[in-house]
């Protein structure tokens, strides 16, 4: 008869080969994840990419911006604008509006139309906005950023009006005294003047972004509704950050407005300015460096589009910039 005895591994083996496998694991795992974070990246870049190729055609198709963006800010009574919480990096408290990067990269500052920048807007075919309202992501704390200033916190937790004027996306007319969110800069009403939040030493992803207009793409944005685009402009990297931040959707920069730069006049603000790359010293001479020239309105055409976290359509191998010089002022 022949032997029937089978052989197998014994608990020994079992065990190491696990053990092997779990380490294997270990090594792997990161990699996988890199991967990963590579290939959304790279969508949300292209993603970028095409938006802003979408809406210079349909600029040069149409003469004018796409109507009803989201201004992603908050009120109450159909008025009185509140700056959105800023991710604050913890989970576990709930997500906050507005992504820690975006906040880091592009400086954004909750900012009052007058009339003739409301007009403005009008002209370029901005005559409706609608308003954010996130419930969500501003009242999961006792505390809320000030509507005066984006980095103190007062004691009010933001409210929200059960009317209308309080729901999510309200609709509203782009008028005077309706606040927006602006790159560096503020005024806090609708007469006041306009006043530069950052100066020499700062860092900033896009200085070109200064004293302009930040809007979002919205299920209810012209791009979508006229088929532009297939469905509202949601980043797939934002959304992997949805426990820390609500508002993931891409943004148009507005150019620069004639009567932002006519208010800016006579008050002492930043007019024209040096950037370094933020990476080296300022005397280092491997820095790349650039003056950047604030003081010129832009064209229609200017419009740019950047992600929910500071990214825009066109960057350079310089990912933040320091400002190293003021060279002159309003």
């Amino acid at each position: 008869m022949g032997n029937n005895k089978q052989s197998g591994f014994t608990l020994l083996e079992i065990v190491i080969v696990i053990t092997i496998m779990g380490f294997l694991l270990a090594m792997i795992a990161p990699k996988l994840g890199n991967i990963g974070k590579t290939s959304v990246e790279t969508i949300d870049k292209s993603n970028i990419k095409s938006l802003k190729g979408y809406v210079i055609i349909y600029q040069q198709h149409k003469d004018r911006l796409p109507n009803k963006p989201i201004t992603v800010v908050n009120s109450k009574s159909g008025g009185n604008y509140q700056m959105p919480l800023i991710d604050d990096g913890d989970a576990e408290n709930g997500p906050e509006t507005i992504g820690y990067e975006f906040n880091e990269r592009c400086k954004p500052y909750l900012h009052t139309l007058n009339k003739a920048e409301a007009s403005e807007l009008q002209r370029m075919g901005i005559r409706r906005m609608t308003v954010l309202n996130d419930y969500l992501g501003s009242t999961n704390s006792e505390f809320t950023k000030d509507a005066t200033d984006n980095n103190d916190t007062v004691l009010n937790p933001q409210t929200f009006d059960s009317d209308e004027a309080g729901r999510p996306f309200n609709m509203v007319d782009v008028e005077e005294g309706l606040g927006v969110l602006m790159c560096g800069a503020r005024a806090t009403s609708e007469t006041g003047r306009i006043k530069a939040e950052i100066d020499r030493d700062d860092e900033i992803a896009n200085p070109d972004f200064i004293y302009r207009i930040f809007v979002g793409v919205g299920k209810d944005c012209s791009l979508v509704t006229e088929g532009m685009v297939q469905d509202e402009g949601i980043s797939p990297q934002g959304m992997q950050n949805k426990d820390f931040n609500t508002f993931n959707n891409y943004l148009l920069v507005l150019p620069r407005l004639q009567s932002t730069i006519a208010r800016l006049k006579g008050s002492g603000e930043l007019k024209e300015i040096e950037v370094t790359d933020a990476m080296y010293d300022e005397d280092d001479e491997k820095a790349e460096q650039k003056i950047v020239d604030l003081s010129k309105a832009q064209d229609i055409w200017e419009v740019d589009v950047c992600s929910p976290q500071g990214v825009k359509s066109e960057q350079t191998n310089v990912d933040m910039w320091k400002i190293t010089r003021v060279e002159e002022k309003f």
